[in-house]
């Protein structure tokens, strides 16, 4: 029965507080990045993964970073956007 259980049901750790660097623990630690809308950091929590899972993550980590670049350079048109808008009106 144990083992018939082992095989079914599936138990990770979760939380900002898993130790070590385990692919769960940095899967945990990127879920709650993730949750505190911290694209970034779960992007580095995750960067330097290696082997198969490394494949699985590649089209995320591909479209995380595309995010990242995205709303940096949305950013940055604002901000030229509100400069030249101040400039243009004298304030």
């Amino acid at each position: 029965l144990a083992d018939r259980i082992n095989d079914i049901v599936s138990i990770r750790r979760t939380g900002a507080g898993v130790p070590g660097d385990g692919l769960d623990a940095r899967i945990a630690r990127a879920e709650i990045l993730l949750a505190g809308r911290d694209v970034a950091g779960a992007v580095s929590e995750l960067s330097d993964v290696s082997g198969e899972p490394s494949a699985l993550l590649a089209p995320w980590l591909t479209q995380a970073r595309a995010h990242l670049y995205a709303r940096d350079a949305l950013a940055d048109l604002e901000a030229r956007a509100i400069a030249r808008l101040r400039a243009e009106s004298g304030s």
